[in-house]
């Protein structure tokens, strides 16, 4: 009896040791749940490289133009108008001298050209986030009386959106 009360007792330890060490109890798990949210704002930009005329003629009875892209990019469903204005009232003016020669110019879209300015707008929904391109044209009319030169503007792409 001594023998099992022995064994009995060496069990009754072993078993509170494991007990009694830490980790070996059963875990316990907690949880709990979180949102993450995002916001899309509606965002647009705009990009275009200079429109530059090499070569003006004023004898030429032939309008000249001169074309770049205006990049627009907006947020996927944006929906957006890009109006265009002029530093100096849709007249190019002449840098080199101080005499005030100046040539008209206008900047038009499509085919037929529709004026593209600030009453006369071009947009639409953006399709996704890659830049749609439309084409403006720049056309000096024919036979402006003016002496060489450098004629220059500054023209601003707004996007109202």
């Amino acid at each position: 009896m001594r023998r099992t009360s022995m064994i009995a007792a060496a069990v009754a330890a072993a078993a509170l040791a494991v007990l009694l060490v830490p980790g070996s109890a059963q875990a316990q798990t907690a949880s709990n749940n979180f949102t993450v949210t995002a916001t899309v704002g509606k965002v647009c930009t705009v990009n275009a490289a200079p429109i530059v005329i090499a070569s003006y003629d004023p004898n030429n009875g032939t309008p000249t133009v001169g074309t770049t892209n205006v990049n627009v990019a907006c947020t996927k469903n944006t929906t957006y108008t890009t109006f265009l204005t002029s530093a100096k009232g849709w007249t190019l003016t002449d840098t080199t001298t101080t005499a005030g020669n100046s040539l008209n110019y206008a900047i038009s879209r499509g085919t037929p050209a529709v004026p593209w300015n600030e009453t006369n707008g071009w947009g639409g929904s953006a399709p996704g986030r890659a830049a749609v391109p439309y084409l403006a044209t720049a056309t000096i009319g024919a036979l402006q009386d003016v002496p060489p030169g450098i004629y220059t503007d500054t023209v601003t792409v707004n996007v109202n959106y």
